[in-house]
């Protein structure tokens, strides 16, 4: 008998609704999987006890939570743009945001990142907040998202999250990926451009299907695959008359159909009824199902 709902495999053997383990980002409370705060992958009660990826465990108001990572110069922040406590080196510039300190090189002897030194050793901030390094003739490193273009920063193409140009990705965003082209010694080469995971998948590694982690509430990962829950219940009315449909062995043919569309095991699909007249075929579905 098949768990139901958020439970990641093993339930009570007598009631498949009582759950003993559950799926990533749910915690086991009542007999029942209940879902973990924003970010956790794993937790006790609120407090989490490890993170989805772009999260981080942080101590917030005297318990554990997932916090979103903060971005470059930042040690604390409340989301991707709002930052309460700046790095080393770092000043906030009235915005929620963190710029260079540029009284650091005249106190410490060399510049913060995002700054040069010039002539009179005094630390110059970089002409975008997306230079990571540079000169008085501009540009020579970027910020994650963006890549040397000239003497500026120019942005990654969606959904490249580091690229080292236009054309050549590194790094994709959830729920993309970089293809393997070719393996060579057990090398792998990538290709240049994301492509997007199966539609399971939050991510993925190689190939579509691959997955690395996946929806919690809906699919577990069992080795690399996303494998969904669902039980339903089915009636379907046929354009046949009940006789043929017996006696033309169409049964199993329908079977084969719906294994085919729902990407089931014919084994886990219950016929409970066929009804004379218009063939109406009645039964359930409870099953894994993975791509």
């Amino acid at each position: 008998m098949k768990c139901l709902g958020t439970c990641s495999g093993s339930c009570d053997p007598t009631n498949m609704t009582v759950c003993q383990t559950c799926v990533e980002g749910f915690t086991l409370e009542s007999n029942g999987c209940v879902k973990c705060p924003t970010g956790c992958s794993s937790c006790t009660g609120d407090q989490c006890s490890s993170c989805m990826a772009n999260y981080e465990l942080k101590m917030v108001d005297g318990k554990i939570k997932c916090k979103e990572e903060c971005f470059y110069g930042c040690d604390e922040c409340d989301s991707s743009t709002t930052c309460n406590q700046c790095s080393s080196a770092m000043v906030a510039d009235g915005n929620t945001r963190c710029v260079p300190d540029l009284s650091f090189g005249s106190t410490y002897g060399f510049c913060p990142p995002g700054t040069y030194k010039d002539a009179n050793s005094a630390c110059i901030e970089c002409p975008s907040i997306t230079c990571k390094a540079c000169t008085a003739s501009g540009c020579t490193a970027c910020m994650d998202g963006h890549y040397v273009n000239g003497s500026t920063c120019a942005s990654c193409v969606s959904p490249c999250v580091k690229c080292k140009d236009d054309q050549t990705c590194t790094k994709c965003d959830s729920g993309y990926f970089l293809p393997v082209i070719s393996v060579t010694n057990n090398q792998k080469t990538y290709g240049s451009s994301c492509k997007a995971c199966s539609n399971r998948c939050v991510t993925c590694e190689d190939n579509n299907r691959t997955c690395t982690s996946c929806n919690g509430e809906h699919h577990r990962l069992i080795g690399t695959k996303c494998i969904g829950r669902f039980t339903t219940v089915f009636v379907i009315v046929l354009d046949i008359t009940y006789s043929n449909f017996l006696t033309q062995a169409l049964l199993l043919t329908f079977i084969e159909s719906m294994n085919s569309f729902l990407l089931v095991d014919v084994d886990n699909i219950v016929i409970n009824s066929i009804s004379e007249g218009s063939t109406q075929v009645e039964g359930s579905i409870s099953a894994e199902n993975a791509q």
